[in-house]
């Protein structure tokens, strides 16, 4: 299996091919893909070998990028007219375009990953504009119809639920009519295992299977989530430029302020990308966040933090919203907390310096059973 990493300085999507015949069948699916997303007149899709490999490539043409300049996302929302309402196939262009006009490339090592990987970013953010949560640190709550509690603060699958299912009851309100309990790290994580095991039903069940098992006795949380699902790309010395997001993407916002985040839960936050600009609003799907908001919210978390009676921290976060009601107001005050917080974050440990956005994304694993590298 080859390193992704190595292509990323290519930008865009690259899919690897081993033979001319594959070649060419890779560039008719893809352009017949494009004319049916009618995205064909914004992309180039072309072969070439890098470092040896022999990839076809898709970028972005000059067209695309006079579309959203500097791969600001937000532009091509906005000049597209996409919207975190609109049809699916809106959503499955704007996937593809944001992926293609990328700095940092993304690699695959079949056309069938690609499409996997186009399948579960929409899986993502369609079932991230249903969700709805109420916030919790200690008290996480999960239906009981497909959940039981252990005796860490984890929750288990109950044997012969299907974990789509359980996920999606857990997340969406429509489908119970109740909200349950989550920090946004965990929620987060719920959201993307979501959207990738909806296409693992079709794609690769025998993995599900597995997946599925493991999770009756013991979830997967945390750094070895990530491990186990995601991948990371971007770097420092490569990183993804500041408005460039692309649906299904999970983010990381972090709180620059040392203090607050001695609050449990409030040491940045957890997101994730559902298109046209926005990003999920974990505890009110009505009020998606734009990058703005986010970072109004993070700023003022400085200063809304209090001590209960017992002399722990906590955040007043009705105090929250109305500073950010109120810097959205002074437009003086608004740019300078935005010129503050639309930095690059410092390093992991590093607080005083930096603000709020993260050089690097997180994206889903290949899922296919040739090239899977997802491993349990």
């Amino acid at each position: 299996m080859f390193d992704p990493v190595q292509f990323e300085p290519l930008g865009g999507i690259c899919v690897i091919t081993h033979d001319d015949a594959q070649n060419a069948s890779i560039i008719r699916a893809l352009g017949q893909w494009c004319d049916e997303m009618r995205v064909r007149e914004f992309v180039t899709i072309e072969s070439l070998r890098f470092q040896d490999t022999a990839i076809v490539h898709v970028h972005a043409n000059a067209l695309l990028h006079e579309s959203a300049p500097d791969a600001d996302m937000r532009l091509l929302a906005s000049n597209f007219g996409f919207s975190t309402t609109g049809p699916e196939h809106e959503l499955l262009r704007e996937i593809f375009l944001s992926k293609a006009i990328s700095p940092v490339a993304s690699s695959f090592p079949s056309i069938d990953e690609l499409f996997a990987a186009i399948r579960i970013r929409r899986n993502i953010a369609l079932i991230a504009r249903r969700t709805e949560l109420w916030f919790s640190i200690d008290e996480d709550t999960r239906p009981t119809t497909h959940w039981k509690q252990l005796s860490t603060d984890a929750f288990a699958l109950i044997a012969g639920q299907s974990l789509p299912r359980a996920l999606e009851y857990s997340l969406c309100p429509d489908m119970t009519g109740q909200r349950y309990g989550f920090a946004c790290r965990q929620a987060s994580e719920y959201l993307m295992l979501a959207g990738l095991v909806q296409e693992l039903e079709t794609t690769n069940p025998e993995l599900l299977e597995v997946i599925e098992n493991r999770w009756t006795h013991a979830p997967i949380r945390g750094e070895s989530f990530i491990n186990a699902f995601l991948m990371e790309r971007g770097s420092r010395e490569r990183p993804f430029p500041k408005h460039h997001y692309v649906p299904g993407s999970r983010v990381w916002f972090k709180n620059p302020d040392e203090y607050s985040t001695d609050v449990d839960g409030f040491e940045g936050s957890w997101v994730v990308y559902m298109g046209a600009g926005k990003f999920v609003n974990l505890w009110d799907k009505v009020e998606p966040y734009p990058i703005e908001t986010k970072c109004l919210e993070i700023y003022h978390w400085r200063h809304c933090v209090e001590h209960t009676a017992s002399g722990a921290l906590r955040m007043n976060e009705d105090r929250v919203k109305e500073m950010i009601e109120a810097s959205m107001l002074d437009a003086t005050a608004k740019q300078g907390i935005l010129t503050q917080m639309m930095e690059y974050r410092a390093p992991v440990g590093v607080y005083g310096e930096g603000g709020c956005i993260d050089l690097t994304r997180e994206q889903a694993r290949w899922v296919c059973p040739q090239t899977t590298n997802i491993s349990i």
